[in-house]
């Protein structure tokens, strides 16, 4: 409690400056409690977000899933995970994202595949989807593998 030693003369004045010497205690004590407390909410907070997500507690509020391009050799994707549900013009633009950091031949080769998905994606209901979603394009599959895909792993995605 060194904060209180300037303080300390108040004892001198008898029971008017011991009863302001007291609340000044309490205040400092509480305010201790409080910036300790905030630290450490602080502190669990960022180690949480850095955990990695199969080893996190899962809390109602996740909305996690992912795109992905796979295929003839290839295996990108792009995840998202937020506390508030994507809404379509986020998934749209995760999906285009994706889309647009393969090269022109992976592209050429999943063409058909991005325009299902993105149709898939902007024709979801207005309340969106549950978890657990897994869809592949295109539909038929092609061969190889080659293919785009949407996962909703935790929580919802794609409101309007």
């Amino acid at each position: 409690m060194a904060t209180l030693a300037p303080t300390a003369p108040l004892l001198a004045f008898g029971p008017p400056g011991w009863l302001a010497y007291g609340v000044l205690a309490i205040g400092a004590t509480a305010a201790t409690i409080y910036m300790a407390n905030e630290a450490a909410e602080h502190t669990f907070s960022r180690s949480k977000a850095e955990a990695d997500t199969r080893t996190r507690t899962k809390c109602p509020e996740d909305h996690r899933g992912r795109f992905q391009a796979q295929g003839g050799g290839l295996e990108k994707s792009i995840p998202w995970m937020q506390p508030l549900p994507p809404p379509v013009a986020e998934g749209l633009a995760l999906a285009t994202a994706l889309y647009s950091s393969l090269s022109r031949a992976e592209q050429k080769e999943r063409a058909t595949g991005y325009a299902q998905l993105t149709r898939w994606v902007a024709s979801r209901p207005p309340a969106g989807v549950a978890a657990v979603v897994k869809m592949s394009f295109p539909k038929p599959a092609l061969r190889g593998g080659i293919r785009m895909d949407v996962e909703v792993l935790a929580g919802m995605a794609f409101k309007t």
